[in-house]
């Protein structure tokens, strides 16, 4: 246990390790008090224009923020010596400031090529939400959705194909019929008219 005086008040400030203190609690409380009121009495304008809290106020304050010493530093104001808290553990740590290395963003592209976003509060393929939000409703299991272009990761909407795999190998011509007809009608509509007017055409 050592012992240091405050250099105010003279009374005995014990440390045990570490930068031995200045001054006790009290006389800091007084020397922190002082020192605000030395800055209001000093400032009146800004006090008022703080006081307000209006958009004046702000831009004008920007001013008075330093800024880190370090060119270039993405964080723009100073935390002690004239750098920002990233520059000053630098020094601190090594002795010299070194650039900034930001973690680069990851674009969340699986092994297979897909690309997942969060949809929901869950991780989902985006071919999958991309395609559910052109069809106004979820996709079924039996389907899938096929790159038009065959890169996995590209899932503009005119790349993306709706394909359907509903069977097993094998099956009667009428199931298949009858299955189409009662999931994808409008499919159907249109495939027979388009059959239709080529029969005529040919007619």
């Amino acid at each position: 246990m050592q012992t240091r005086k405050c250099i105010d008040c003279g009374a005995e400030l014990e440390y045990t390790r570490g930068r031995p203190p200045v001054r006790c609690a009290i006389c800091k409380a007084i020397r922190a008090r002082e020192r605000a009121t030395d800055w209001y009495r000093s400032n009146p304008e800004r006090v008022k224009a703080q006081r307000s809290r209006s958009p004046e106020w702000r831009r004008e304050n920007e001013k008075y923020k330093p800024r880190c010493a370090f060119e270039g530093c993405p964080n723009p104001y100073a935390y002690a010596d004239g750098y920002c808290r990233t520059h000053h553990s630098q020094v601190l740590r090594k002795g010299e400031v070194e650039p900034v290395k930001h973690r680069v963003k990851r674009n969340n592209i699986t092994p297979r090529g897909y690309r997942k976003v969060r949809d929901g509060g869950k991780q989902r393929f985006e071919h999958r939400v991309v395609l559910e939000r052109l069809l106004g409703r979820p996709l079924q299991p039996w389907e899938n959705v096929h790159h038009i272009n065959g890169v996995r990761h590209d899932n503009r909407p005119a790349n993306l194909e709706l394909w359907v795999t509903p069977q097993p190998s094998g099956q009667r011509p009428e199931d298949i019929a009858a299955w189409l007809v009662e999931h994808y009608p409008e499919a159907v509509r249109q495939a027979l008219a388009d059959y239709t007017q080529k029969e005529n055409t040919n007619a």
